[in-house]
């Protein structure tokens, strides 16, 4: 049996990994394993194979943890081959089990890793809504509680960073930590993540969102992009802070934005003109 985990957010992909890895040790009293990263040695796919191939130390389950299985062909094509035979041998097993975590998308030979008896699923980096629902939920898992206010600027910050679901849960360790007194407020929080230019932008777009003139929504985007901070990262604060109809327009200009009709500035811009007082 093959489990097949990949994509950008290896904070949720190795917790799912872990999960999969603890229901065999739950089921097996005895299980022989073993755990390889391809991409520190890409040679040790042979430690997997060898592994599989012989007698296991223990009745039961052997489980072969397996990181960046893509790695292999960079170097020798016949090994690529002979590494993807070996995987494909275990696709009916009910002895031997492969759980591989990649951070990216199979390669073309790789793709059978996509398709059924293979049990796969992707990991991308959250968005928004699905980014909230992930801190407020594993807040719960440390017995968190959190004001609507710091969810939204919390997500907000975590929007601009490159690992995302890490960064948020660093975040909540150190809450955890901290000792606040619950719900959690905006100003303990921003003890934690002080002097980052997210703060600036969350405060900002707040003010942009509430400012009544044109002159006066202008003044504040200019000065938002005088700080140097990414269209964007502005963009996707703006969106935690407008409600009703302007969550509509926000949606439509998203859309323009990722078919490559607008830059971010322009619909920046475009969005304080012709918004509503």
């Amino acid at each position: 049996m093959i489990i097949y985990l990949y994509g950008p957010d290896s904070y949720r992909r190795n917790k799912r990994l872990r999960e999969f890895y603890n229901v065999y040790k739950q089921k097996n009293i005895h299980i022989d394993a073993i755990v390889v990263d391809l991409e520190e040695v890409y040679e040790d796919w042979q430690k997997v194979r060898d592994f599989l191939g012989q007698p296991s130390m223990f009745p039961g389950t052997k489980v072969a943890i397996v990181k960046e299985s893509g790695m292999v062909g960079k170097e020798s094509a016949s090994q690529e081959r002979e590494w993807i035979r070996t995987i494909k041998k275990e696709l009916e097993s009910k002895i031997n089990f492969i759980l591989i975590s990649d951070s990216g998308k199979p390669k073309k030979d790789f793709q059978f890793l996509l398709k059924e008896p293979v049990q796969s699923q992707e990991f991308v980096e959250l968005e928004r809504k699905t980014l909230e629902y992930f801190f407020v939920k594993e807040g719960k898992e440390r017995g968190l509680a959190f004001s609507l206010e710091v969810v939204r600027f919390v997500c907000t910050v975590a929007l601009s960073k490159k690992d995302r679901s890490w960064f948020l849960s660093s975040l909540l360790d150190q809450l955890s930590c901290a000792g606040f007194k619950s719900p959690i407020q905006l100003s303990d929080v921003q003890k934690l993540v002080r002097g980052d230019v997210s703060e600036e932008v969350f405060t900002l777009t707040g003010k942009l969102n509430y400012a009544r003139s044109v002159k006066d929504r202008l003044a504040i985007l200019e000065r938002l992009f005088a700080q140097r901070a990414e269209g964007g990262h502005i963009f996707n604060s703006l969106v935690f802070s407008v409600r009703g109809e302007e969550c509509v327009r926000l949606a439509d200009y998203d859309v323009a934005i990722k078919s490559g009709e607008l830059e971010y500035e322009e619909a920046l811009t475009d969005f304080v003109i012709s918004r509503n007082s």
